[in-house]
């Protein structure tokens, strides 16, 4: 059953039994419903004759302090059935999903599906640009324009693609702390919504019912077992993953239980201290979001983080700029060929990949419980969204230059005609066979 629908359910039994209590507290004082719900005398119980000089009360005198009483009592109540109903939103579901389409989590990373932002840059990666960069290695490439190339292209994407992964990571374990606050919050509401209906369902029972609330940060530790630690090698970049700092501080917290108490002998007296208890569940939601929106605006404010310089590609070389590169004389044809690939399908596939992760992130949105109760932390997560579709952006079209480049360079290379005719026959050959680039992901439209 969906939390919603387990929560009203309990919700409707709270009102139930609330003016039940009611009609059999008002009975006591000689008054009762009428049949459109409104207080009248108790017609079963005979109203003491008139005493003195005084004249006896109308009917309407006699009833008016308690019709007053009902009124503010019903405002009450209606109150607290608002209240509860609020919280309907908070639907764990609908962040778990967010949580997958963001993706850096132990069980994403390295799993292929490409489904996900973090997995459409590491497949970007692995193996698209690593086979580029093994053809430097392997000296297919040599010459002026390969040590431009891999410094200027090649070595600034290997610490690229970490930073960007780092940041989604970053946004990733926001959604997680997000789901778990949400879990949170739903076992806490189920426990108030239990304590109340056992409340209004023994009137003359124990006058304070406690009601024991889990601490929501402490429930949030844990969650970098979610995301996994940056590993890079010494000296290569410098990271900010304030959010995973307070993840991991949190982490460090046992799990808390705070004792409340619904309390009061009348059934206004219950609903009043049901909605104080109420209360609290905000105040951790409120103090969780606030924490974590500092944690994440570091990042997004930092230069070791959204901001990190190298978060970007410098400035392709276009072709003309890029000089000469040269080819081992023992594999020439074979090295054009391999030159012609890395431009026309290695370096596209790349830019496909991030212009596919910009989709999937651009439509990365807080769901609207989360809006509701963590507003500073979804603002500060949609700004991040927005930082990574303009790097993101940024990425694919570099990446398509350099292809361009790449692809010219092979075209214009000095060759003689045999070896060209030889080079073109095998990059038509190439050109018509299949390449693997993943499944196509569901047009990312919001979760």
């Amino acid at each position: 059953m969906a939390f919603a629908d387990e929560l009203e359910v309990k919700v409707g039994t709270i009102e139930r039994l609330a003016l039940e209590w009611y009609e059999q507290w008002m009975r006591q004082f000689g008054f009762t419903w009428d049949g459109h719900g409104s207080v009248m005398l108790d017609p079963q119980r005979p109203q003491p004759p008139a005493q003195g000089v005084n004249q006896p009360l109308s009917v309407e005198e006699q009833t008016r302090p308690m019709q007053e009483n009902f009124r503010l009592f019903n405002e009450q109540l209606q109150e607290l059935l608002l209240k509860f109903r609020g919280y309907y939103a908070l639907e764990p579901h609908s962040v778990n999903e967010l949580q997958e389409r963001i993706g850096g989590s132990v069980s994403d990373v390295g799993n292929g599906t490409n489904s996900s932002v973090h997995d459409r840059l590491s497949l970007a990666f692995d193996p698209w640009l690593l086979e580029v960069m093994k053809l430097v290695d392997s000296d297919d490439w040599s010459g002026p324009a390969a040590g431009a190339f891999q410094s200027g292209f090649l070595t600034p994407f290997s610490r690229m693609s970490e930073i960007q992964k780092a940041c989604v990571r970053e946004l990733g374990l926001t959604a997680y702390g997000w789901n778990k606050a949400t879990e949170a919050a739903e076992k806490n509401l189920r426990e108030i919504a239990d304590a109340c209906i056992y409340r209004m369902g023994h009137p003359s029972g124990l006058s304070n019912v406690a009601v024991h609330v889990l601490s929501i940060t402490s429930l949030v530790a844990g969650g970098l077992s979610f995301v996994p630690p940056v590993a890079l090698p010494a000296g290569v970049v410098s990271l900010s993953t304030a959010v995973w700092t307070y993840m991991d501080a949190l982490n460090k917290q046992f799990e808390k239980k705070f004792d409340f108490y619904i309390e009061g002998n009348t059934p206004l007296q219950a609903v009043v201290s049901t909605t104080e208890v109420l209360k609290e569940v905000d105040r951790q939601l409120a103090e969780f979001d606030g924490d974590l929106a500092k944690a994440l605006q570091e990042d997004l404010t930092g230069a070791e983080g959204f901001e990190h310089p190298s978060i970007r590609l410098p400035q392709a070389e276009s072709s003309g700029g890029m000089g000469r590169l040269d080819m081992s004389s023992q594999r020439m044809v074979t090295s054009i060929v391999r030159l012609h690939r890395a431009g026309s399908t290695n370096l596209p596939i790349i830019a496909d990949q991030y212009a596919a992760a910009a989709s999937i992130i651009g439509g990365c949105m807080p769901p609207s419980g989360v809006v509701t109760f963590m507003v500073q932390s979804a603002a500060a997560f949609d700004r991040g969204v927005d930082r990574l579709v303009d790097v993101f952006h940024n990425t694919c079209d570099r990446a398509t230059v350099a292809g361009e480049a790449l692809v010219q360079t092979a075209k214009d290379y000095d060759l003689t005609d045999t070896d060209r005719a030889e080079a073109m026959r095998q990059i038509s050959e190439q050109e018509q066979q299949p390449v693997w680039v993943g499944d196509e992901p569901e047009r990312a439209g919001g979760v």
